[in-house]
């Protein structure tokens, strides 16, 4: 067991809080580092040190979510979005080990426009470090029903309703 010290010189990361979650969208091996995080949440999963993500999911489908490549024993929990220190019933999924690994990795059905809040903590209370996050989605594209013009959808008062152009075709005069 490595003692680690943090000092005037060594912070915690700046999404140790929920409050001040990272918001963060698909990325290949984002580094992080929990050694001088504190404990901040639920527990739902884990009790020790963590840090927090916000994802907003731009389409329907799978979203992986994962901690290989991590240099600790890490723990994983993915909540719906509904602020802050989620109940036990917003939780989608919390992994410990994605075998073979020591690293936590877990894949969820996402839809389009909602968000999700990501808890990156250890195993145990001592297990934290350097480590890496990777999101990826493969998200449905989007109906072609209405991807002309002639096949214009009509839409009354909405908010928030949710769209992904990613697949679309152009179409139209160009103004």
């Amino acid at each position: 067991l490595i003692s680690i010290t943090c000092d005037k010189n060594v912070h915690a990361p700046g999404n140790d809080d929920c409050r001040n979650a990272g918001n963060i969208g698909n990325v290949t091996d984002l580094p992080f580092n929990t050694t001088c995080a504190t404990f901040d949440g639920p527990g739902h999963c884990r009790a020790g040190p963590n840090i927090w993500y916000r994802y907003t999911a731009t389409g329907s489908g799978a979203v992986t979510v994962s901690l290989l490549g991590s240099e600790y024993d890490t723990s994983l929990a993915i909540y719906k979005w509904v602020g802050c220190y989620p109940a036990l019933g917003s939780m989608i999924d919390c992994n410990d080990d994605f075998e073979p690994y020591l690293a936590s990795q877990i894949t969820f059905q996402a839809t389009a426009g909602s968000e999700y809040l990501i808890e990156v903590g250890g195993y145990d209370p001592e297990d934290v470090g350097p480590g890496v996050i990777s999101i990826s989605s493969e998200f449905e594209p989007p109906s072609s029903n209405n991807d002309d013009c002639v096949n214009a959808r009509k839409v009354g008062d909405v908010t928030n309703l949710p769209f992904d152009t990613r697949q679309a075709t152009f179409d139209g005069p160009g103004h």
